[in-house]
């Protein structure tokens, strides 16, 4: 059961429905609850945890970008996203040109049909 005050998700208040908050508006319900209303049901967060050495190092990662710790911990999953569809487009671009490069550089290694010609570096 929720805190006394709290608005939870089988609440019938729990919108961020324009209409409804508006007609919560026409109906003089005060600002702060319409506004917890749209926020609380709109924007989830994430509490993480941190040693203070981790904390520390994120934070200097964070001042090194010029970004906020909020800002910057939000970030990283994006970025890591755009970074594994970067490596995934390398690899397939590489398969498909591998023929090619191993055409023009018969002496490197690894070449496509698997022989190895030499020892590995």
């Amino acid at each position: 059961m929720a805190p006394r005050g709290w608005v939870t998700s089988t609440s019938p208040f729990w919108t961020t429905d324009r209409d409804t908050l508006h007609a919560m508006a026409s109906a003089g319900v005060p600002w702060p609850a319409r506004y917890q209303l749209g926020t609380i049901a709109g924007m989830p967060s994430l509490n993480i945890t941190f040693t203070d050495e981790e904390l520390e190092e994120v934070r200097a990662a964070a001042a090194a970008e010029g970004k906020s710790l909020k800002q910057y911990v939000h970030d990283l999953p994006l970025r890591e996203r755009q970074r594994r569809q970067f490596v995934r487009y390398a690899v397939s671009w590489g398969e498909a040109h591998r023929a090619e490069f191993d055409e023009a550089f018969p002496d490197e290694l690894p070449q496509a049909d698997g022989r190895r010609g030499g020892a590995a570096a």
